[in-house]
């Protein structure tokens, strides 16, 4: 229904032509250089997910244990 209507998806095709048709497999086909397409939706969440795991630090602080000290003495009124 949606095909070529997502208006979140860039696509930058460097080169387009055909392979020749000598080339052995391939030969005849289209050939696009740079065919992959840039979706602004997938790289949020590819980028906050790669933030939380580089800074995980942050985000998950570690409880440090109060210190003791056994030779110090507890004064009550």
């Amino acid at each position: 229904i949606f095909h070529g209507k997502v208006v979140d998806m860039f696509y930058f095709p460097i080169i387009q032509g055909i392979i020749p048709s000598w080339f052995p497999i391939w030969g005849g086909e289209d050939f696009i250089f740079f065919r992959p397409v840039f979706n602004v939706a997938d790289a949020a969440i590819s980028i906050g997910v790669i933030s939380i795991l580089i800074f995980q630090k942050r985000y998950f602080k570690e409880e440090k244990e109060e210190e003791s000290y056994p030779h110090s003495e507890i004064v009550e009124e």
